[in-house]
């Protein structure tokens, strides 16, 4: 009985004394983060919610605006065969609003982003090299009748991309970020529904500076992933031109979230940020109109670009999932 007892309490040491040593070696794991190629495409859902104030400069009463936008998207991974990857999204579904009260119609055509694509390319820790987008901050009839500002895609879709340090890292590591990046017009997408008329030419120039912690490793939908915190924060200018005018708009703000990365699959799973923000729009030679309900627009009347520009306070949440 006492050989037992005491070989009992020998096996509890033993038990302990290991499963201690893999508590402590998985602390003290260190892992390289790198994207890695896919063999077939990814489906991805984007939800992207805002909740918006505008300021007209016109009356001391805030006009509100809430939208949720849904997207479906197919995103490719492939190699280019100088050690970067291009990093292709496509639009594959989108929810649409139709008026109420009137025959048919949309309030703009939220449809002809499908097919759109969003091309960016990176070397294997994320960081971008070159990137040229889908239409978001469009055409003047594009802009005109939108429910608020513009979707921007091409800032969205960028911060799904995380951005990796060239050495392993484990469990409450940081590692900071900045870049600069001017996206390119995308090209081959003109003409469908006015949202980007050929005559157009787009600019924009986005600055990020971004804080990244591996909170810990975590199994998320199927996957074993790294669960990275980060803080960032961004400014933006846009110029989108055509021959009768031009529109622009600065924004700056900071968004804060976490993200999954697959460690084996060298992919996103999942994105949750949130994104506060302010936006100055203002179009030169042209009223500006928007839709405060689906029955009633307003129409601001900016005569020129030293007319005080509209400014958007935009409180925006972001959920990027993989679709099995």
């Amino acid at each position: 009985m006492k050989n037992h007892i005491k070989l009992l309490t020998i096996s509890a040491i033993v038990f302990s004394v290991l499963a201690w040593g893999s508590l402590m070696a998985a602390a003290q794991q260190k892992v390289l983060l790198t994207y890695k190629p896919q063999a077939t495409k990814l489906n991805y859902s984007l939800m992207v919610s805002s909740k918006m104030r505008l300021d007209t400069h016109a009356t001391s009463r805030w006009i509100f605006r809430n939208h949720k936008d849904l997207l479906d998207m197919a995103v490719e991974i492939r190699e280019t065969g100088n050690g970067l990857l291009d990093v292709v999204t496509t639009f594959t579904k989108i929810n649409e609003r139709k008026y109420r009260g009137f025959a048919g119609g949309t309030h703009y055509k939220r449809s002809d982003l499908i097919g759109n694509s969003q091309h960016t390319k990176i070397d294997l820790l994320g960081n971008v090299k070159e990137t040229e987008g889908a239409p978001h901050f469009g055409s003047r009839l594009f802009y005109g009748r939108e429910d608020g500002p513009a979707l921007d895609m091409y800032r969205v879709l960028l911060m799904t991309l995380p951005q990796f340090p060239l050495k392993r890292v484990g469990k409450g590591d940081t590692w900071r970020v900045k870049d600069k990046l001017a996206l390119k017009e995308a090209k081959g997408h003109h003409g469908r529904g006015g949202i980007m008329p050929k005559s157009h030419k787009l600019d924009i120039k986005l600055n990020r500076d971004t804080q990244y912690t591996l909170a810990d490793f975590a199994q998320r939908n199927g996957y074993r992933t790294a669960r990275i915190l980060f803080k960032s924060r961004f400014r933006a200018n846009a110029t989108s031109s055509e021959a009768t005018g031009s529109s622009y708009k600065v924004m700056r703000g900071e968004s804060s979230g976490e993200i999954y990365f697959a460690l084996d699959r060298g992919m996103v799973v999942e994105i949750a940020m949130t994104s506060l923000n302010q936006e100055n729009y203002t179009q030169d030679g042209q009223v500006v109109s928007y839709w405060l309900n689906p029955k009633t627009m307003i129409f601001l009347d900016l005569e020129d670009t030293t007319t005080p520009p509209l400014l958007w306070h935009n409180n925006q949440t972001v959920r990027f999932q993989l679709v099995k």
